[in-house]
């Protein structure tokens, strides 16, 4: 990823470096405690790009080039239009066309965004990390706080405004009655009650760490090379302290893995940078390729009967045995975007607990493993084009200048670890949250050009 010239001043450029400014402390502010909502950020810095190009740079076109890797925007945009293709046999055509819709929306934002900024001058830059990292301060600070007190403030402003309170189970919403608590349904949640009691699980809150671990290594890099190094130090430690806490005092043990894994390969990577690029290829092309028969062999070989493993990898092992062995049913495009949900609620009816399970053999609403998902869903034809996309961001990477190229790998193994062992493929706040992760290791290597340009 190379550097642009600089944008020339046109009247616009205060205004687009107040907008830039604002956006990065809002959205690293926003991160670590609205997840869901974090969707709408690729969309907002998608704006501010667009009004750059129109009102600073005054040329829309421009927004087009600087791409080195074609390639990768032949997977890309390739990927997208496949999957237009394959919600055709979704079991919901609807609802698969929207996501099809989303992941292309996701490419051009991202694209858009960043190369907006390899276009930003080195005030620009330096004004707009400065400002990120006063947000990720405060947004960890709280984040600390909700940790350690069982989600005080969530619960206050959940108590005082009943209209905000989610209906994903994030929450409980118990009142007395007869002398004891009673959870209410939700229908009732935002219904107004004298005395209601709030419980904020943990474990609902797992997106939040997910989230966190797809931006902490940018956000660590704009620290520890803040143009005042006591400053930034001081940041650096704060922030990579305040993660490690709220991630293992939280119940994600996937994001446990994912700072632990991404820890290990950023420190590597610092020393041999090339050893990491190989080793990570090859970790992709094994991942992808070999998805299907690595998420049968642990549910073959009885791990999920293994007491010492924690229930919920138990639970997946089942879940991806029993998706493995349907996928080989649709081995080439798979059985459609989002389809799993959809049989899985059908096999719910008729599932039954076997010996030695610790749950029922099922598909689950999702795979809890994106690459198993990408074969049964997508089909090789999918799986074809993911590996290629890995494979472009990480020759992407390898442009990026030397002292950037740690925390990238670090957030790409964060982002494997994250699709490997968390969520589905297909939720809307997960996909942009690799959109933003992007975007943030574009900025990064942005400002280490205009700062230190040698590398």
């Amino acid at each position: 990823m190379s550097t642009s010239k600089t944008a020339a001043p046109y009247r616009g450029a205060k205004t687009w470096h107040l907008a830039l400014q604002s956006a990065a402390m809002f959205i690293l502010f926003l991160v670590p405690q609205m997840p869901r909502q974090n969707v709408g950020f690729p969309f907002l810095l998608g704006a501010l790009s667009l009004f750059f190009f129109l009102f600073v740079e005054r040329d829309l076109r421009s927004s087009l080039k600087g791409h080195e890797e074609r390639w990768l925007l032949a997977a890309l945009f390739g990927f997208a239009g496949y999957l237009f293709l394959n919600s055709l046999w979704s079991q919901v055509p609807s609802v698969a066309l929207g996501k099809a819709v989303f992941v292309l929306l996701m490419i051009i934002l991202t694209l858009i965004v960043s190369r907006a900024f390899t276009l930003q001058s080195r005030e620009a830059l330096e004004s707009a990390a400065l400002f990120a990292l006063i947000g990720a301060v405060i947004g960890s600070a709280i984040t600390c706080i909700e940790f350690s007190t069982e989600h005080i403030i969530g619960r206050s402003l959940y108590s005082a405004f009943p209209l905000i309170r989610p209906g994903d189970k994030t929450i409980s919403v118990l009142v007395m009655e007869n002398g004891r608590l009673v959870e209410l349904p939700q229908s009732e949640f935002r219904k107004p009650h004298d005395n209601a009691v709030i419980e904020i699980a943990s474990a609902a809150l797992n997106r939040i760490h997910s989230f966190r671990m797809l931006l902490l290594w940018p956000i660590l890099y704009l620290a520890i090379n803040y143009v005042r190094p006591k400053l930034g130090a001081a940041f650096a430690c704060f922030i990579a302290l305040a993660a490690a806490y709220t991630i293992f005092v939280g119940e994600s043990q996937t994001s446990q893995a994912a700072l632990v894994l991404s820890a290990a390969t950023f420190f590597v990577a610092r020393a041999w940078s090339g050893l990491m690029h190989w080793t990570l290829l090859s970790a992709w092309c094994v991942a992808v390729g070999l998805a299907l028969p690595l998420a049968v062999a642990p549910y073959q070989a009885g791990l999920y009967e293994s007491e010492w493993i924690a229930p919920s990898f138990r639970d997946r092992m089942i879940i991806w045995g029993f998706t493995g062995e349907k996928a080989i049913n649709s081995p080439l495009f798979g059985i459609g975007i989002r389809s799993t949900r959809v049989l899985g609620k059908e096999i719910k009816k008729t599932q039954e607990r076997l010996p030695g399970h610790i749950v029922p053999r099922r598909l689950g609403l999702h795979s809890h493993n994106n690459f198993l998902q990408v074969w049964f869903e997508l089909g090789a034809v999918g799986a074809l084009f993911v590996l290629a996309i890995g494979i472009g961001l990480l020759q992407g990477i390898r442009r990026l200048l030397l002292s950037v190229r740690p925390y990238a790998y670090a957030t790409f193994v964060s982002a494997c670890i994250v699709a490997a062992f968390g969520w589905g493929l297909w939720q809307t706040w997960l996909l942009s949250g690799y959109a933003l992760a992007v975007m943030m290791v574009v900025f990064i290597d942005s400002y280490a050009r205009r700062i230190n340009p040698s590398g």
